[in-house]
């Protein structure tokens, strides 16, 4: 099964994963714990990581890298 992700989402995911100075440490094992907490407490966490989290689950995200993550589709500014 395919899972469409609005732009707004993937580009929320692009952020967390990259910085200006690319992949982020660690990403895939903090965004798993700011889901567990839905993002409680969490600076870099937005309404569309939820919505991630809720639309495909946990499970998606163990499946993806971040060179998929880039692949999506739209290209988030690296900040």
């Amino acid at each position: 099964m395919s899972t469409k992700l609005t732009d707004a989402q993937i580009l929320a995911l692009q952020r967390w994963v990259f910085t200006r100075q690319g992949v982020r440490s660690n990403w895939k094992v903090k965004l798993l714990d700011a889901w567990e907490r839905a993002g409680e407490g969490i600076t870099d966490y937005s309404p569309e990581l939820q919505q991630l989290r809720n639309q495909c689950g946990p499970s998606w995200l163990v499946k993806q890298s971040a060179q998929s993550i880039e692949r999506m589709g739209v290209k988030a500014v690296r900040e």
